[in-house]
């Protein structure tokens, strides 16, 4: 696999170079985004690691002069300094767009992500849209599945993944998509399921969504998120939110003979903005773990930002319940000092105690980060960041990055 990976990043890199050589491509639009990192960080054994990282986006427009034709890639080449190694290099995504290539029908080529509430992967594949009028919209989307593990790939033969959707698109206030998705692990039918995403406005100052995915396999739905937001005035925002899920695994997995108990969380949020510069939010949830244990969390913050150079920010937690009880607290600002260079800091503290412990432990998180723009395309930024907590003891963390826009 590690083989495979290595070839479907040189075939990337050398279609995109290939690309990039010929006369007519240079007529076409484009634009891109380079960052150049270096990362430090500390292993396991608390050894010292130090990598070096470049990451590319290009997206093309009008590709051999074609007006319907755009081409997109996105991928990473990074390399443990302290190791012998080499490069690791990754493609997330590289695909071909072409548009109306029939009527009404929308093409996508090559490597690409896509989503539906039944389901989601990264392929090797296609795309195809078909839109009718404004009536509806038919996609299918499928291919061999692309698992990223550390080093390269964990794709065996025989993973696929696909998925089709239908969405309504006549009715103004009301959106509607039907979706059905699996996926095959080395042949064998691993994953299946349906979905159904749902949203209606119901009057001026509200909505209703509704997402729910059934697997078909286990025979039982896996996920159901059904809220309701309201906007009662200009300056408040609330929402009531069920969500309850059931993990499931791939039917080839191991794991699948496992029962996993179901997690169900009911919540209230709200924001109410007192002024341009001073805005409070809220939330208040009741989970429930089985048939029997709950927790209760409550969350309370604010933004401050008295100046469009200045942002101020703030947040406690409360838990107790089923798990452990914790109490929590953020705190993370943003300054620009001069017009070409902005500071920013943050911390996080948490004192809990999990369930059958007789003592409470202390985990503190702080980081601090500069942006210098070097000029309108280009910035270098900073972040050192150091944890302590009942597993490392100041394990600090650094990157710095130079980007360019193109």
């Amino acid at each position: 696999m590690r083989i495979l990976s290595r070839c479907s990043v040189s075939l990337a890199f050398l279609s995109l170079t290939f690309l990039l050589l010929q006369p007519e491509v240079w007529a076409v639009e484009y634009q891109g985004l380079s960052s150049t990192q270096a990362l430090y960080s500390t292993d396991y054994f608390d050894q010292a690691r130090f990598d070096a990282a470049q990451y590319l986006k290009m997206d093309f427009r009008k590709v051999a002069g074609k007006e319907n034709l755009d081409l997109s890639f996105y991928g990473r080449v990074s390399k443990d300094l302290n190791s012998g190694e080499d490069a690791i290099g990754r493609v997330y995504n590289f695909y071909l767009d072409a548009r109306d290539v029939f009527p009404g029908t929308d093409l996508r080529v090559g490597r690409q992500f896509f989503y539906t509430t039944a389901g989601s992967g990264v392929v090797d594949g296609l795309r195809a849209d078909y839109t009718k009028s404004g009536l509806f919209r038919l996609s299918f989307a499928g291919g061999r599945e692309v698992i990223f593990s550390e080093t390269g790939e964990y794709s065996h033969e025989g993973d696929f993944a696909f998925a089709l959707s239908g969405s309504l698109l006549k009715f103004e206030k009301t959106s509607l998509t039907l979706s059905y998705y699996n996926r095959y692990d080395e042949g064998d039918l691993a994953r299946e399921s349906v979905g159904l995403s749902f949203d209606r406005v119901l009057w001026e100052r509200g909505t209703f969504y509704l997402e729910t995915t059934f697997d078909v396999i286990s025979e039982v739905f896996n996920l159901i998120q059904a809220g309701v937001n309201v906007d009662p005035t200009d300056r408040l925002f609330l929402t009531l939110e069920y969500y309850r899920t059931l993990p499931t695994f791939d039917s080839t997995s191991i794991y699948s003979v496992f029962a996993v108990n179901r997690f169900q969380k009911v919540e209230a949020r709200g924001r109410f903005v007192a002024s341009p510069s001073l805005s409070f939010d809220v939330s208040l949830s009741n989970q429930s773990y089985g048939d029997s244990e709950d927790a209760n969390e409550v969350t309370c913050g604010c933004t401050y930002a008295p100046d469009s150079s200045t942002k101020l920010s703030g947040a406690l937690t409360f838990r107790d319940g089923y798990g452990g009880d914790d109490i929590g607290v953020e705190l993370r600002g943003t300054r620009a000092l001069r017009k070409d260079l902005t500071a920013s800091a943050g911390i996080q503290y948490d004192s809990y105690e999990r369930d059958l412990m007789t003592e409470s432990e202390d985990a503190l998180r702080y980081w601090a980060g500069a942006e210098y723009r070097v000029n309108d395309r280009s910035t270098v930024s900073l972040r050192v960041q150091n944890d302590d907590n009942e597993n490392f003891e100041n394990d600090l963390s650094a990157r710095v990055s130079f980007n360019v826009t193109f």
